[in-house]
């Protein structure tokens, strides 16, 4: 069955002037950015028992259930600081990275963890896994993804659809008037920075561990699936929601 989730947030009764002003804007933004390709983007995961192991061995006092992680990271990405939430099945998002090599550092729950990620490209999605050790974080990279070459530019005016199975999409800075259609498992979707991909038409996602990342989505999201992670970088936290039919 499909499964319908409102992430309306704003009222949908917009007047056109506001429509005017908001698209001079997201105009503006866009030549400011540039025409070289959407930055790389870490999307991961803190693997919870490991880290839970940690804790306990470090604090054999502590209570597992008095631990709570659902907090903002240190992280830092070639020494710059950034701020980072951790969302609470402990996945979290990091974009607008730099291109070339990249380290990126990470500290949660007292513990630390760094790992330099080589020749980063445009457009590029790392996958992470983070596992807590003795005294120290471990990364490990599972995955890149380049974006799709054969994948449709982004249609501001009508349906967007994204097919196949690990894909990386990028949104560029605009209004979409119609749907996003997702099909497909380990899809990530990523708009630019500031949420200046604003969505009024609906996402539909048929697939399971889906990415939205710095979407803004004024319409409705329809699920069919498991695992759907939506972060919003420019309200400052990360918004999760998982179906199941």
């Amino acid at each position: 069955m499909l499964r319908y989730v409102s992430v309306m947030t704003n009222e949908m009764h917009i007047y056109s002037a506001t429509l005017l002003v908001s698209a001079l804007i997201l105009a503006v933004a866009s030549t400011a950015c540039g025409r070289g390709g959407p930055s790389p983007v870490i999307v991961g995961k803190v693997e919870a028992t490991s880290l839970y192991k940690a804790l306990l061995a470090a604090d054999p006092g502590l209570e597992k259930r008095a631990v709570n992680l659902h907090t903002d990271l240190d992280v830092r990405i070639n020494g710059d600081a950034e701020r980072v939430s951790l969302d609470e099945d402990l996945t979290f998002a990091v974009p607008s990275l730099p291109t070339g090599d990249v380290t990126f550092e990470i500290d949660v729950a007292s513990f630390t963890g760094s790992i330099t990620v080589h020749q980063v490209q445009l457009g590029e999605l790392i996958d992470v896994e983070v596992y807590a050790e003795d005294s120290y974080l471990e990364i490990r990279v599972v995955r890149r993804l380049q974006p799709e070459p054969d994948l449709p530019p982004p249609d501001q005016q009508g349906v967007i659809e994204i097919n196949g199975n690990e894909v990386v999409y990028h949104l560029d800075p605009g209004l979409y008037d119609g749907d996003i259609v997702i099909n497909g498992n380990r899809v990530t979707l990523v708009g630019p920075i500031n949420c200046e991909a604003i969505l009024y038409g609906d996402l539909i996602v048929n697939g399971n561990d889906i990415r939205v990342i710095n979407v803004d989505l004024r319409g409705q999201t329809y699920i069919r699936g498991n695992d759907i992670d939506v972060y919003h970088e420019c309200e400052g936290y990360a918004d999760s929601d998982s179906d199941s039919d």
